[in-house]
């Protein structure tokens, strides 16, 4: 995942508070931004895709008096939007901070360095487990005050 797709995602929750907004338009502009962003079968856009105005008389009936079928719409559309773009900033951030551990641990022995180098989980983990309690300790903390 991008987080370059965070503005362009953003920018589509901001276009469905136009005067013109059209919703067939806007999900199709949205769901290809999705998959672009998650792949192409991907939840976001499948929720999305879903999206439509109900105005049967069923729907309208049974709904408040102030019910807005089409503002529920925009309202389900944000929300999904607001869900992928946390999602994709969530992914940054741990993208960020896996690099950083890697490289302190690493520094911290050349031989948990060639396990993490060759994405040996077992080695990683009995290295790990060998080390004194008060290093990694030590060595979580400057990684979290980073």
């Amino acid at each position: 995942m991008n987080a370059a797709y965070t503005p362009l995602l953003e920018k589509r929750i901001i276009l469905l508070e136009e005067k013109d907004f059209d919703l067939e338009a806007w999900k199709t502009g949205t769901v290809l931004l999705l998959g672009r962003a998650f792949g192409e079968d991907n939840s976001y856009g499948r929720e999305i895709n879903n999206l439509k105005v109900d105005y049967s008389s069923w729907s309208l009936r049974d709904a408040t008096s102030d019910y807005n079928p089409r503002e529920a719409c925009k309202r389900a559309g944000q929300e999904i939007l607001e869900l992928a773009v946390a999602e994709l900033q969530l992914a940054h951030e741990q993208e960020k901070t896996a690099p950083d551990i890697t490289e302190e641990l690493a520094d911290a022995n050349t031989e948990l360095a060639d396990a993490i180098a060759k994405k040996d989980e077992e080695t990683v983990r009995k290295l790990l487990n060998k080390e004194n309690k008060g290093q990694l300790v030590n060595l979580l903390t400057k990684l979290l005050l980073k």
